[in-house]
């Protein structure tokens, strides 16, 4: 009888174990695999979009040149928010900032909102501000070019919307620009040196080319943007450092860039402080009416020999040749005299 019982138990026990085994095993959801699954995201290598800064494209277009350590938000009403590290030796991918932080896949459609550089994301409401004034980095990569970039990982917003549902497929990231970008390429024809210590750009019908902003993303539509209107300036200036001291040398090529609000501009001027005189340079078309600039666009201002004060020596002493692009197209050739 003892032996029985004893034998009773174990089988009983036995079929406990194996019951829990088969338990343990088994998916917790096997309709759904993925759900609680790392979400994978990456972004394409050679993004062409209508604004950044690595030179223009077959098509026209600016080419996207991430950096290790690039840090954008992504955001899923399904299932949270995190900040990602962009690697350009991993194709591109993107791993947390934080560990532990990742996004996981909940269950059907989702809808992912990522913003450049990291900044406040509700959903798909992107909160974001571009300053009056802007800092920039001096670049001299070549001997006669002395270009002033703006400082993209602060106030260079690019975004992105997509839809998915769980699968081991990564969520693919196309960025475009929440800004415009004005670029302005200057000369002087003085033989002698001339010192350039300032740069703003205005609108003259007082329309807001910098302030606060919010960018309502949508992955089938391009961004709703809402201007804080208390916070908005007509002008943005951008501060040249130390080496703006140097003088400008006869047929160097200065490139000074600002970056302006996503929202359609007009009725814009250019001016640059040269030898203690201000030079104006508008933007108009043929007929010398004002160009409007579009959200997310470009606007390349080429004017060589601009940059020569009243009273200096040019040569040769002809006017000033003025060419507008936006987005690669030429819309204005014009002469100021």
């Amino acid at each position: 009888m003892i032996r029985n019982s004893f034998l009773k138990k174990s089988f009983v026990l036995l079929l406990f174990v194996a019951a829990v085994s088969v338990s343990c095993c088994k998916p917790s959801d096997p309709s759904d695999p993925f759900k609680g699954k790392p979400i994978q995201f990456t972004t394409a290598r050679a993004v062409t979009t209508k604004a950044s800064f690595n030179g223009k494209q077959p098509d026209g277009k600016y080419q996207i040149v991430w950096e290790n350590g690039d840090v954008l938000r992504i955001s899923s009403p399904e299932v949270s928010w995190a900040d990602y590290l962009i690697g350009i030796q991993s194709n591109l991918s993107l791993s947390p900032k934080t560990n532990g932080t990742e996004l996981r896949w909940g269950t059907g459609l989702h809808h992912f909102y990522a913003v450049y550089p990291s900044c406040d994301i509700n959903g798909n409401v992107v909160s974001a501000n571009i300053p009056s004034i802007q800092g920039s980095v001096l670049l001299l990569s070549l001997v006669e070019d002395r270009e002033y970039a703006p400082l993209l990982s602060q106030y260079g917003f690019m975004a992105a919307a997509a839809e998915a549902s769980p699968s081991n497929d990564p969520v693919s990231l196309t960025f475009n620009p929440l800004f415009c970008a004005l670029q302005f390429y200057v000369s002087s024809k003085a033989k002698d040196h001339v010192q350039v210590s300032g740069f703003r750009v205005e609108s003259a019908g007082g329309g807001a080319l910098a302030g606060s902003f919010t960018a309502a993303l949508a992955a089938q539509a391009d961004p709703a943007v809402t201007i804080d209107p208390a916070t908005t300036s007509p002008q943005i200036t951008v501060t040249l450092d130390s080496d703006s001291s140097h003088p400008l040398l006869q047929g160097e090529v200065m490139k000074i860039t600002a970056i302006a609000l996503p929202q359609d501009l007009t009725n814009l001027t250019a001016y640059f402080t040269v030898n203690g005189q201000e030079i104006a340079l508008p933007l108009v078309d043929n007929d010398g009416n004002p160009i409007t600039v579009h959200p997310g666009q470009t606007v390349d201002v080429v004017a060589y020999g601009l940059l020569t004060p009243e009273g200096s020596d040019p040569e040769p002493e002809t006017p000033v040749g003025i060419t507008i692009s936006i987005d690669g197209i030429v819309v204005s050739e014009y002469e100021l005299n």
